[in-house]
């Protein structure tokens, strides 16, 4: 049905699964997500579930979803590609179903703490860190502070094998050096805050002291002090 050669022919999607379920689990949330997302707004769909490599993540799960780009019918496909499912609204959402889906399936699992890590899943990583934070995940927010990693790809890879970075890499390193900067001068500000606070609370706690009420002790001595001197001046008179 095309006649250029700079066509778009399809839609790859790439998802990652929670590792923590059984195949049979990944399949079934799979088929329902790709049912309600794709196939009931016309689209066929090719899923292909891949285990992690052997040299990589063992936790690696995966699957790639090829998608038509024209509505399917009982005639065939139609003659138009439907263009609204390249809008950015639709991958969002797309994004936000597969977080909950998995995030529900975790949770009947038993994976209580995963699935609120799920829930959230389609957020960046700075979203991610605050949700961590809000909910007191410690690992999380360990995880959400290191550099997200990203797929590379067989030419990036064959540059390194050569000893050269390409364009994409050095993005990511000044990218990546730009973000610990940052970092760096927040936890510079941070400590200075704080330093002035232990500053303001010793401050405090010296004009306290000055002001600190003298002790019964205190006050019988300096009354038996008194009480002396009155004492000698009356001698003295005499």
């Amino acid at each position: 049905m095309e006649n250029r050669k700079d066509a778009q022919l399809g839609r790859m999607l790439e998802l990652n699964l929670p590792h923590q379920l059984s195949t049979t689990q990944m399949i079934e949330i799979l088929e329902s997500f790709v049912q309600e997302n794709f196939i009931s707004e016309g689209m066929i769909a090719d899923i292909n579930l891949h285990s992690p490599d052997e040299s990589g993540d063992k936790r690696n799960v995966h699957a790639h979803i090829l998608l038509t780009m024209r509505k399917a019918t009982a005639e065939g496909f139609e003659k138009k590609k439907t263009r609204e499912w390249n809008k950015t609204d639709f991958v969002l959402k797309w994004r936000k179903e597969w977080a909950l889906i998995c995030s529900k399936t975790l949770e009947k699992a038993g994976f209580e703490l995963e699935a609120r890590r799920w829930e959230f899943g389609d957020l960046d990583f700075k979203e991610q860190l605050k949700k961590a934070i809000e909910r007191d995940d410690k690992i999380y927010i360990d995880i959400c502070k290191r550099e997200v990693s990203k797929h590379k790809g067989a030419a990036i890879c064959g540059l390194e094998k050569k000893g050269t970075l390409s364009y994409v890499q050095e993005d990511r390193k000044a990218e990546a050096d730009a973000i610990e900067l940052l970092n760096n001068q927040n936890l510079e500000r941070l400590e200075k805050e704080l330093e002035l606070l232990e500053k303001e609370e010793k401050e405090i706690l010296r004009r306290l002291e000055k002001q600190k009420l003298p002790s019964i002790k205190d006050i019988i001595e300096k009354r038996k002090q008194h009480q002396h001197s009155h004492d000698l001046r009356l001698e003295l008179r005499r």
